[in-house]
């Protein structure tokens, strides 16, 4: 399958005959703060037979029972009250996480389980807590261009991107502030520098 305008390559006929997914349930988090998905992702998913139950983090208690959650991007920092506000839900998908049903978060939904993101006046708004540290605005561009995923595992944590090297790109407005190291995923690291020197995010 070739996505449209990226001259991206990405071989899934070895899923085409994969039954495993069928009774999987999916929750997709999308309202005014996560917004940013590519349908053809989610279309994919449900050619798979996952079935995709959407759920408000602004709006909804809890979530939906599922096998997997996932936190795409948007604009979580415009809408900081209701989101922090919002106590149910963050306890909920933090036992989630905690009781080990996997998710990708990206973007906004990264920051989202962080915990804390602070808002432009600087007060600091409480998140989910998964993730130690926070997220602030800084106003400009940063770790702007290409980044490469690396597969890595961390003791006590069951979670990683399976194979290295995987291109990706990143343009961040929003800086993360780790209050201590906290394994909690796949280092991602600028591909010039992969040994430290800036950033490494996990």
């Amino acid at each position: 399958t070739q996505y449209s305008g990226s001259g991206i390559e990405v071989d899934i006929t070895h899923c085409s005959g994969d039954t495993s997914l069928v009774d999987i349930t999916l929750a997709v988090a999308r309202d005014s703060a996560f917004c940013f998905y590519y349908k053809e992702n989610i279309e994919q998913f449900e050619k798979l037979g996952v079935n995709i139950q959407y759920f408000s983090p602004l709006e909804d208690k809890q979530l939906p029972d599922a096998d997997g959650i996932l936190l795409g991007g948007g604009y979580p920092e415009l809408y900081l009250e209701g989101l922090s506000a919002n106590k149910s839900m963050l306890e909920s998908v933090k036992a989630a996480i905690d009781s080990k049903i996997p998710v990708l978060a990206e973007c906004g939904g990264f920051m989202y389980l962080h915990d804390c993101i602070e808002g432009s006046e600087g007060k600091e708004y409480a998140m989910a807590g998964v993730i130690q540290g926070k997220c602030k605005d800084t106003g400009h561009l940063v770790r702007f261009g290409y980044i490469t995923l690396e597969e890595a595992v961390f003791e006590g944590c069951d979670v990683f991107i399976a194979g290295s090297g995987n291109a990706a790109d990143a343009v961040r407005l929003q800086d993360r502030l780790r209050r201590s190291c906290h394994p909690a995923g796949a280092c991602v690291c600028p591909p010039t520098d992969p040994a430290g020197g800036r950033a490494c995010f996990r």
